[in-house]
């Protein structure tokens, strides 16, 4: 009896899969860690260390210019390398995606502010010399009206940093924010991170702990994190506090290039109980053609793949298939498939819209009507002209013409796919109602 096919997991787990990482070591790089791993061990009994100095600075050392200063030269001898981008606006709350548990410390360097979370703690010491608060277990109403009569009741506060999104992730999508820090009712100013190591070891991963984090960036030599001020924002009358943190997750993505993810706690929990199986394809004979030679291997490989994404199409509610028809009313040269697999992840058409446009979804373009009418016409065109060339084959014209006429319809097809491109881009624009 043959073995029953694996439960084709939901696209959100896939694309879950490539944003947060299940280990802390990929790939056969990793085997570089054994003969380092003694040079590591002895980095990291000299930066605890440093680290002291480092404490005694915080405790002795007014808040100033000076002492952030100080802050930076430390932390770049104990392995952690800030830059900023961007003009800080010194809102009252400040809005960043989630990498690690030591985000915070570079949160306090860039933005001189008090951190917040509410999901996992960064260590003790972390948590102690970085104005750092855990929240933990607290609902989104009674936080909010805490820290709303934090901020609205006295003129010198100090600037909130939150992180709202339900697990860190490797920095390549945004995962859907919790709305309590938009429930104060005061301006926000997000903070796009980004982060990176010359060595395969990943920043953090799932169900990590604050001193495994703290832990790998003292063992390896530098990790790079970078701090990019975007625009401040206020939430519109029109628009609920829903709409505002989706609107925020999108400014998030925008500025680090990367997609946004609707994504939230319970789908993470799920996701974790589900991890992807290994399969194993199955060796198939290329088939024959009846009056023919056999057709090659990797042909035969794209046509299976090209019938397989034909026929196969992820399962859609009726809400989905709505999105669809909208995105293909400003985009209708993108397959519905293409549209469909994304919007599954995005669940949003604007998200979906700016993934097409920015190059991250990818699809073969479909003739739309013109396309269709232009491409008849030089087929036409073609057939008269290899009526002409047949006739005058015995001049020896007709190879020239043929190629002339091939180019020439292939520079029309360019032409015509970058023409398409930016009336898609155009609709969008008028669409949005914005430049």
């Amino acid at each position: 009896m043959a073995a029953a096919a694996p439960a084709k997991r939901p696209q959100l787990y896939k694309a879950l899969d490539k944003c947060i990482n299940r280990g802390r070591f990929n790939g056969w790089w990793s085997l570089l860690l054994l003969p380092y791993t003694p040079f590591g061990l002895l980095l990291i009994g000299l930066r605890l260390c440093m680290s002291l100095q480092v404490i005694l600075m915080l405790l002795l050392v007014p808040d100033g210019k000076l002492k952030r200063f100080m802050l930076r030269i430390s932390l770049a001898i104990l392995g952690i390398i800030v830059t900023t981008e961007g003009k800080n606006k010194t809102p009252k709350v400040f809005v960043a995606n989630r990498l690690s548990y030591i985000d915070n410390i570079v949160l306090h360097l860039s933005a001189s502010c008090e951190t917040i979370t509410l999901e996992g703690t960064p260590p003790y010491p972390v948590t102690f010399l970085f104005s750092h608060r855990s929240l933990n277990n607290t609902d989104d109403d009674s936080l909010s009206d805490l820290l709303s009569s934090e901020l609205n009741g006295c003129v010198d506060y100090t600037p909130l940093a939150v992180q709202p999104e339900p697990s860190p992730t490797n920095g390549s999508a945004v995962l859907k924010l919790r709305s309590w820090p938009f429930m104060i009712g005061c301006s926000i100013q997000p903070l796009a991170i980004s982060a990176y190591r010359l060595w395969p070891v990943a920043i953090t991963r799932a169900s990590s702990s604050g001193w495994w984090d703290l832990f790998w960036t003292l063992f390896v030599p530098f990790t790079f994190f970078h701090i990019r001020f975007l625009e401040s924002s206020e939430i519109s009358e029109e628009e609920s506090v829903e709409d505002f943190a989706v609107r925020t997750q999108r400014d998030l993505a925008t500025g680090l290039k990367i997609r946004a993810l609707v994504a939230g706690r319970d789908d993470i929990d799920k996701w974790l109980k589900d991890p992807p199986q290994l399969v194993v394809p199955v060796t198939q004979r290329p088939p024959s053609m009846p009056n023919g030679p056999v057709i090659p291997i990797s042909e035969y490989k794209q046509m299976s793949r090209g019938a397989e994404g034909a026929t196969a199409s992820p399962q859609a509610s009726p809400e989905i298939e709505a999105m669809v028809q909208q995105v293909t009313a400003v985009m209708p040269h993108v397959p519905h498939n293409a549209i469909r697999q994304d919007l599954l992840s995005t669940r949003s058409v604007d998200m979906t819209i700016t993934n097409i446009i920015e190059g991250r979804v990818k699809y073969t373009s479909i003739p739309t009507l013109h396309e269709t009418t232009d491409r008849a016409s030089v087929s036409s065109g073609a057939n008269v002209s290899g009526g002409v060339s047949s006739s005058s084959s015995l001049f020896g014209g007709s190879r020239s013409r043929s190629v002339h006429l091939s180019l020439q319809r292939q520079m029309s097809l360019d032409e015509r796919k970058k023409l398409l491109l930016e009336q898609s881009r155009k609709r969008y624009v008028e669409k949005q109602g914005h430049p």
